[in-house]
């Protein structure tokens, strides 16, 4: 069986969730509408507010429950931090060198996380390119991983692309720091 749930109704299972909260399942249209007098008061515990100063950010529209889900969405890019030790492109958890990739050298855990959705295409462009990664060093931070999640970003397909350049760089803040004048 797929992911997904119960539709809260009938309990048959669905994939499609409400569109306000995505934390309730329905299995079409209908008992949607049916059990929208029910959902209203939980649905979008919070909203999205844009102020000057801090930028966009979330602001509760009701009480939040101690330990409540308010929000639940999945990533749009995953990748290690810029300087790491040796993690698996594939699954993101430590790895040691004992199984490189077969088509870009990345240590990875083993032949499953080579064909992975989240290896793949990084994979495949190193590989028409020529590059191998030349991972020497176990348990010791390295600055090699400092290009993997920024390539991943700009290899999203359009439609999460477009939602990648809507978010806040900051950058006029970031430009005040001391970290920024180093490494401009």
């Amino acid at each position: 069986m797929s992911a997904g749930g119960k539709c809260v109704v009938c309990s048959q299972h669905t994939e499609r969730k409400c569109g306000g909260c995505k934390s309730v399942f329905y299995c079409g249209r209908e008992h949607q509408k049916s059990h929208w007098s029910t959902h209203r008061p939980e649905c979008r515990p919070v909203r999205v507010h844009e102020h000057p100063v801090l930028g966009r950010h979330l602001v509760a529209t009701r009480d939040i429950k101690q330990g409540e889900l308010i929000i639940r969405e999945s990533p749009l890019v995953i990748g290690p931090k810029t300087v790491s030790t040796p993690i698996c492109l594939g699954c993101c958890k430590p790895a040691d060198l004992s199984y490189p990739c077969p088509g870009c050298a990345w240590p990875l855990c083993g032949v499953a996380c080579s064909s992975s959705a989240a290896h793949q295409v990084e994979c495949d462009l190193m590989q028409a390119k020529g590059y191998r990664a030349e991972i020497t060093v176990d348990n010791q931070p390295l600055p090699d991983y400092a290009f993997i999640t920024p390539l991943r970003a700009l290899l999203l397909p359009p439609n999460k692309l477009k939602v990648f350049r809507t978010l806040q760089s900051h950058l006029e803040k970031r430009k005040k720091t001391s970290l920024y004048q180093v490494l401009k």
